[in-house]
């Protein structure tokens, strides 16, 4: 598995200092850079959708859209989460 093509990580940032949450986002941007399909989850909104190209937002059991990027914190339902 030294190359995996789909990757699903279970928080990754948790319990991490600002450095470490760098690295670990640099490591999972390469992997998607490089190919891999990379499926995360997460309680660290700000640094996942700085750094995600697609994002989903799961409540009450229904998975909708989210937009990316700094536009991202205007929505209520990611206000909501900060």
């Amino acid at each position: 598995m030294s190359s995996p093509s789909i990757w699903l990580l279970d928080d990754p940032l948790r319990g991490l200092d600002d450095a470490a949450v760098r690295r670990v986002l640099d490591w999972i941007r390469d992997a998607a850079t490089g190919g891999a399909a990379v499926v995360l989850t997460g309680q660290n909104v700000q640094a996942l959708l700085g750094a995600a190209t697609k994002a989903m937002f799961l409540e009450g059991g229904t998975l909708s859209p989210l937009p990316v990027g700094a536009v991202a914190f205007s929505d209520p339902r990611v206000r909501g989460l900060l």
